[in-house]
């Protein structure tokens, strides 16, 4: 399902390699940076416009000129009557196009992944990126979490046995309490928190504190770390554990955490269809704002669900 991963500068990446480009513009510094870089009179694009950004980050249209490109705002391209905004890139061949999820919504991810690999699939090259941000001290404040459930419809386990146990399967990040409250919510029988590391011991270290260095007590957790910089072993590993979990449980993933995170909970809905769901967290909290560290992580697929 992931054909190839590969590091690179952001300096490396141009225009030259996609037909389209699909990403967000906000106020994070990060999702603007390969809207700046990318020359979009070689490349389509999509672009999803974050609500309420700030006064001064208006959409710059003069980067794009003449290029065809098409602004969505509070939008969705899984929604049929946006199906056109696709449908107007698609041609004979399949065309190559760059997805930036580092500031996309765990629900739009879905979207994208389910379009790239299902309704798509013989027409789109697909290659999502993300873009590991600077350290900047997350905000030390408790979450108030106001609904816990599916993240997109067709990735909502549908083909669940109700009499099943449920597993779940979580990312953790610096969220203070979060993935603690997401257990408490949903009473697992069995529950594996992974945690990415490798980018910069900064933000190690503050997951562990946000995830009280990894106690869950009372509940029994197993926590497991996956290198950020390596997704393709991380989801190799958890496909396996999706496997031995399925014909048993029902296998809940919930893609907190690092973006790239929800992405490998994206293909497993994909490849695992209808057998595992993808749950999202709807909470308060103070929006953070990073920027790009300099580099980004590429991960071509492969748009068979069997490899």
């Amino acid at each position: 399902m992931i054909d190839k991963v590969e590091t690179k500068s952001l300096e490396l990446v141009n225009s030259d390699s996609w037909d389209l480009f699909i990403g967000t513009w906000g106020d994070e510094p990060r999702s603007r940076e390969l809207i700046h870089r990318l020359d979009f009179t070689k490349t389509g694009w999509i672009i999803y416009l974050h609500e309420n950004v700030k006064d001064g980050l208006e959409f710059p249209g003069l980067i794009f000129g003449d290029s065809p490109g098409i602004i969505i705002t509070g939008g969705s391209l899984y929604k049929d009557s946006q199906f056109q905004y696709l449908e107007a890139f698609v041609c004979e061949k399949p065309i190559r196009v760059l997805v930036d999820i580092s500031c996309m919504s765990r629900t739009m991810i879905c979207e994208l992944t389910y379009l790239m690999l299902q309704k798509y699939k013989d027409k789109f090259r697909s290659t999502f990126c993300y873009l590991p941000a600077q350290f900047s001290r997350p905000h030390r404040e408790y979450p108030k979490v106001r609904s816990v459930g599916p993240a997109f419809g067709p990735y909502a386990g549908f083909d669940f046995n109700p009499g099943d146990p449920l597993a779940l399967i979580l990312g953790i990040g610096f969220e203070y309490g979060l993935a603690l409250g997401m257990i408490n919510r949903l009473e697992p029988k069995k529950t594996i928190a992974l945690w990415g590391s490798g980018h910069l011991k900064e933000f190690d270290s503050e997951v562990k504190k946000a995830n009280f260095d990894f106690d869950f007590s009372p509940y029994q957790v197993a926590v497991l770390e996956y290198k950020l910089n390596d997704p393709l072993s991380a989801f190799i590993r958890m496909d396996n554990i999706v496997s031995n979990l399925v014909p048993e449980y029902r296998v809940i993933l919930a893609p907190m955490g690092p973006k790239i995170f929800a992405l490998l909970c994206a293909l497993l809905a994909e490849k695992h269809f209808g057998k595992v769901a993808v749950y999202k967290v709807d909470y308060s909290h103070s929006i953070p704002s990073y920027s790009a560290a300099g580099y980004t992580i590429l991960i071509r697929i492969g748009h068979s669900t069997t490899e």
